[in-house]
Formats: C-alpha cells, sequence, structure tokens
C-alpha cells in the first residue's frame, strides 16, 4: 500500500482519496461493495430500529450462529462472514448512526471486566478455567465495520493502530479507512481503533485541531432539520466475532419483536463481487 504521514495523508483524506489498493495489510481487511446501496438503506432502517431497542444489553445484542440468523441484521452479519471464510460461533452487534468522537480504545467483554474492577465475578456465576478469571480482560477475536448511510459532510474514517495486540505498547503503523457506503472493515479484535472528530485531529494540528481540542456534541440545526442526522450522520453496522460468548449481553428477542424475521432486504453481494478497498497507511514515526 502507498504510505503517508502529517500533512501529505491529511490532505488525501480530505480529498476522499485513499493511498493503497488491497485486501489486506497486517491486521487490516477492506472490501468495498461487500453490500449494496439499497441493502444498505434496508439495513439503515432496521439499524434505527435496533438502536431504539437498546433498554437491555447497553444496546448491544448477541448472535448464536449455530441456532441460526433471524432478525434482517443478524442475516446480513451472517452473510458477511460467510463470504469471508469466518465459521465464528459467537457475534456481539450494534449499531451507531453519528458521527462521534471515538477516543482509541480496545473492545473488551465489558460486563467480564467490570466485574473483575468490582472485586470478582458474581458469586455462582459459571466460571472456564483460564478463561474467564476475575478481572480478566477478553478480547473479540475479530472486528467489523460496515458503514450503511453517510451523510455529505462525513469524512468520519476508522483508524485502525497496528500496535500488535494486546501485549504490545508501542505502534507500529495507523491504517486510516476512510468512510464509504458498503464498505466492510475487518481487523484483528485486540487493536486498538477509533473514529476521530474532526477528522484530521490524529495526524495535522493545523487543519484538524488537537486531540486536546476535540468535537464536542454540539447539535446544529439547518433548515429546521438536525444536522447530525442528516449532514453528519455516520450510520454504522459494527459487529465481533468471539469464541466464547460475552457477558450478559442479551439475544435480539425484543428486536426480532419489532421487526419480525427474513433477511428483509439487508442481503450481502456475493464474495466474487467485493473489492479490495482503499485505505492509507501511516507509519508510527
Amino acid at each position: 500500500t502507498g504510505s503517508a504521514t502529517g500533512p501529505a495523508l491529511a490532505s488525501k483524506l480530505l480529498a476522499g482519496e485513499a493511498g493503497g489498493t488491497g485486501v489486506e495489510a497486517g491486521a487490516v481487511r477492506v472490501f468495498d461493495g461487500a453490500v449494496g446501496a439499497e441493502a444498505c438503506e434496508a439495513a439503515d432502517k432496521e439499524a434505527a430500529v435496533l438502536r431504539n431497542r437498546g433498554d437491555a444489553g447497553g444496546g448491544h445484542w448477541l448472535l448464536d450462529r449455530e441456532e441460526g440468523p433471524s432478525a434482517p441484521l443478524e442475516h446480513l452479519i451472517h452473510a458477511c462472514l460467510q463470504e469471508m471464510g469466518d465459521g465464528s460461533r459467537w457475534v456481539e452487534y450494534w449499531a451507531r448512526d453519528e458521527w462521534l468522537n471515538l477516543d482509541a480504545h480496545r473492545d473488551v467483554d465489558e460486563m467480564l471486566a467490570r466485574r473483575g474492577e468490582a472485586g470478582g465475578l458474581d458469586p455462582g456465576a459459571p466460571e472456564t478455567p483460564g478463561r474467564f478469571a476475575p478481572g480478566a480482560i477478553r478480547f473479540p477475536t475479530h472486528a467489523h465495520v460496515l458503514y450503511l448511510a453517510l451523510g455529505e459532510k462525513v469524512v468520519g474514517p476508522t483508524l485502525v493502530l497496528d500496535d500488535g495486540g494486546a501485549g504490545r505498547k508501542e505502534m507500529e503503523r495507523m491504517f486510516v479507512v476512510p468512510a464509504k457506503q458498503g464498505r466492510l472493515v475487518r481487523f484483528s479484535g485486540d487493536r486498538f481503533h477509533a473514529v476521530p472528530r474532526p477528522p484530521l485531529a490524529y495526524l495535522d494540528p493545523v487543519e484538524g485541531g488537537t486531540n486536546n481540542v476535540m468535537w464536542t456534541r454540539k447539535r446544529k440545526r439547518s433548515n429546521g432539520k438536525c444536522d447530525e442526522s442528516t449532514v453528519f450522520k455516520r450510520s454504522v453496522l459494527l459487529f465481533n466475532t468471539w469464541e466464547e460468548p460475552p457477558r450478559d449481553v442479551p439475544k435480539e428477542a425484543l428486536y426480532r419483536e419489532v421487526v419480525g424475521e427474513g433477511p428483509g432486504g439487508c442481503v450481502a453481494k456475493s464474495g466474487e463481487e467485493w473489492r479490495g478497498g482503499d485505505f492509507e497507511k501511516a507509519s508510527g514515526d
């Protein structure tokens, strides 16, 4: 892939360009055309329903692929994983439609980590030796971002920091994946990742501000409509695969009660139609 740092990378990002082509680079894989425009629109509508049913599990839901997908977004996730040859049984998924500034973080089994911090697991909670020890930090196998709908003013890239995983503490490379409808990003589940707003905050202090001057949630309205749900909308479907299910993430019964079963227009394209996506690689220098 092409590589750049600082302003050189920033200028490409602002122009909507990306420097490298290919489906894989280290811990990151990018696929374009994984989901068509009509299916993205259908999935965006389903995602809105899912977000409104976030009264359990913090808005996160669990798919057991051995039982099979039921609700529309589950069919879409299952199809994408099938096309990638991923046979993982357990999938945690959720949806977001705001372009939030998300600082660099790793996804973990949150309830397990919280219980550990509180002094151990609940009495009687099942444990697997070596895997569910109190205070353990568990990471998903792979993390995924599927872009469903984007406002005209959204850049909203996903940054993946290839730091070698949970046992390492130095960033070797950073991959910048611009947001694009139908694009699917897959990366190792123990990698730091972020969504900057403004988009250049990690790269160019002159154009993008710094981490000390980041976007705050201030809703503006244009023509009577909320900009955050129109020109700044960034609708994504997020899903992590797990060897063992994360704690206390419910299955999607409440969600299914509202939308019913079956794909409902949320279908992935055949893997033969997927294209290697673009991304830019920035060195850690």
